[in-house]
């Protein structure tokens, strides 16, 4: 029901903090900060104010593994 359905917000932590935790990977992964891998990708759009039916044509302008580019958008 609408009353638990998560927030945007609470879905990109769950996906990307979550995920991290869950393999054991926190403090390498799951957040841009000092000393972290920074993977990471690089959005046309701010999925936290998109519509839910928009969400899939937001398109992935670049791709970032390590702190390097891996992929952009030609």
């Amino acid at each position: 029901g609408q009353d638990e359905r998560l927030t945007p917000y609470e879905a990109l932590e769950v996906y990307t903090a979550g995920s991290a935790a869950a393999s054991g990977d926190q403090d390498d992964k799951g957040r841009i900060t000092v000393g972290r891998l920074a993977d990471f990708t690089v959005l046309g759009q701010d999925p936290l104010h998109a519509e839910p039916d928009e969400l899939a044509q937001i398109p992935v302008l670049s791709t970032w593994v390590g702190g390097r580019q891996v992929w952009h958008a030609g």
